[in-house]
Formats: structure tokens, C-alpha cells, sequence
């Protein structure tokens, strides 16, 4: 299995970390390797590098990082710096949030949508454009996601026509086969000591609980640290 970061320049090193101390620890499949694709710490080792000029925007950075990716490996795991696997794990399921119309309305009801929110909105419309009744969000949940690379070029692409950024949740309605499982948001501000999948945000990181106790549950070095 091949486990790839996306990182970007101003992610914060502390995280990627302690989310690799995290994979280390409870990702218990018969062997796997890192990739950090984009912006690659100094203080890593032992990893696959794969730098990727950060020139755009944070969107565009992410999306050429993915693309790079692709063009590596036919099939991936895709990991961000700010996700951590908290219960051990032997395989990782595709995962959604449900319908894209169902999650959009849910936000919209309690608040005014965000631009993140804005773009998964548009992304479903234009999955329905392609004929595609019913699109899944394969975003806002902040889970490790399995990558198929032709799939996701597609996606990449098809996102590209549409101005939207919303590649997960393309990339998993294009894919065939079983469309996985609907779970919650693992940026969800409780329940986090209970779940398997827990993602945090700079500021929860810093000077809230959940950061406390991730920083608590890994105080070991992973195998990349230097």
C-alpha cells in the first residue's frame, strides 16, 4: 500500500507528525509506505518525496500534488496533515457523508454557507450535469480516502471543466463499484475520544482538548522522523 500526504507550505510540520505517529501505530496492514507529495519537511526520513512547485493557489497546489501522485501510482491512500487514526485499523473503507444535496441543505439550514460549502454545492450540480442522479460528498469528512489514479484523473480534469474543486467527491462518484459508506466528520468537536478517525484545525490544535489528547495518545517517534 502506498499512504500519500498532501502537504502544503504552510501546513504546520507538528501535525503531520503526529498523524504519521498515528498511521504508525494503528494502520495494521501487511506493509505500507509514505509519500509526501507537495511541500516535503526537512525533517522527514525514509519517505518517498515527491516535491511539487507550491506556485498556486492552496487549491491548486493540492490538486497538481494529487495529480503528481497519480502519475506515480495506480492505486493510493490519500492522508492530510491534520487526520488521525485513533483505534488500529486493518483496512480503510470507502467512506461519504451521504447525498451532497442532504449535506449541503443540513449546513444552509443552521448557517450561511461557506465557500468550502459553496464549491461541494457546485460540484454536485455538476455531477448531476454529467447524469449523475444522486452524487455522494466525498468531501468534508477528512478521512484517509482510497485513490484509484485513472478515476482521479478524470475527476481532475472533469473539476477543471466545471471551476470546481471538489475532486473527492468526483473522483468517488466516477469510480465503479461498491460507492462505500456514509460515516460523520471527523472535525466533528465531540465524541472525538470514541471515534477511529478524529481531524483537527490549527487553531483546535493549538488550544483545544482534542489536541491535548492526540499529542497524549502518540508521544512516540513514527519510523520518518528524524
Amino acid at each position: 500500500m502506498h499512504v500519500v500526504y498532501v502537504v502544503g507550505p504552510t501546513d504546520p510540520g507538528d501535525q503531520l507528525r503526529y498523524s504519521l505517529r498515528s498511521l504508525s501505530t494503528n494502520l495494521r496492514v501487511s506493509s505500507f509506505d509514505v509519500t509526501v507529495a507537495g511541500f516535503v519537511p526537512r525533517w522527514l526520513r525514509d519517505i518517498q518525496a515527491l516535491p511539487v512547485p507550491q506556485s498556486g493557489s492552496k487549491q491548486e497546489n493540492i490538486r497538481a500534488a494529487i495529480r503528481a501522485a497519480c502519475e506515480r501510482y495506480d492505486e493510493w491512500l490519500l492522508c492530510w496533515d491534520d487526520v488521525f487514526v485513533c483505534q488500529p485499523i486493518d483496512h480503510l473503507p470507502r467512506m461519504h457523508r451521504g447525498p451532497m444535496r442532504d449535506l449541503v441543505d443540513a449546513h444552509r439550514s443552521a448557517k450561511p454557507l461557506s465557500s468550502y460549502l459553496r464549491d461541494l454545492e457546485a460540484t454536485g450540480k455538476a455531477l448531476e450535469a454529467e447524469g449523475i442522479p444522486v452524487p455522494l460528498a466525498y468531501d468534508c469528512i477528512h478521512v484517509p480516502q482510497p485513490i484509484h489514479s485513472p478515476t482521479m484523473l478524470r475527476a481532475l480534469d472533469l473539476a477543471g471543466q466545471h471551476s470546481v474543486s471538489g475532486v473527492l467527491t468526483v473522483h468517488g462518484n466516477l469510480r465503479s463499484g461498491d460507492r462505500g459508506m456514509q460515516v460523520g466528520n471527523a472535525k466533528a468537536t465531540s465524541g472525538w475520544s470514541r471515534r477511529a478517525f478524529v481531524s483537527t484545525n490549527d487553531r483546535r490544535w493549538r488550544a483545544e482538548p482534542v489536541g491535548g489528547w492526540l499529542r497524549d495518545l502518540f508521544p512516540e517517534p513514527s519510523p520518518w522522523e528524524k
